[in-house]
């Protein structure tokens, strides 16, 4: 479904047309901390960014998510 550097930008808090249904509900809580101003640190340096991952065992996608 994905290909390196897609780039996915949210101005509501809904699933992006074309977005994994299951990779979404994997990255829900991330997105959602982001989203309300928390942040991921002391386990992230830059305050806003957190890396997710889809939980398909046979091909898992990574994900950079940030605040913008």
């Amino acid at each position: 479904i994905f290909k390196e550097g897609d780039v996915f930008v949210i101005d509501e808090f809904e699933k992006p047309e074309g977005f994994c249904v299951w990779a979404w509900q994997d990255l829900f809580y991330m997105i959602h901390t982001l989203w309300n101003g928390g942040s991921f640190d002391p386990w992230y340096k830059q305050k806003g960014v957190v890396i997710g991952c889809c939980t398909d065992g046979i091909r898992p996608v990574f994900f950079k998510i940030e605040r913008i």
